[in-house]
């Protein structure tokens, strides 16, 4: 299994957090290549609301990850 991280790879990549849209391409590439080599692949959710949780987690399972850490940021 492998478990990707976005905040690292914006972090290699010299972005500028998580959410860049050069991290989520790189997100997307490294998914396909593992998946295609039935690798399971992870990812970590971090949501503002149980709703925004929900729907990233269907987003995300969609895709073709297999293990969430899902979090939810309360205030």
């Amino acid at each position: 299994m492998v478990f990707l991280g976005p905040t690292d790879l914006a972090t290699s990549t010299g972005e500028e957090g998580p959410n860049a849209r050069r991290v989520e391409a790189l997100v997307q590439q490294v998914l396909e290549v593992f998946v295609a080599r039935g690798v399971p692949c992870g990812y970590p959710i971090v949501a503002r609301s149980h709703e925004d949780a929900e729907r990233e987690t269907a987003r995300r399972l969609a895709e073709g990850f297999k293990v969430l850490a899902v979090m939810t940021i309360t205030r």
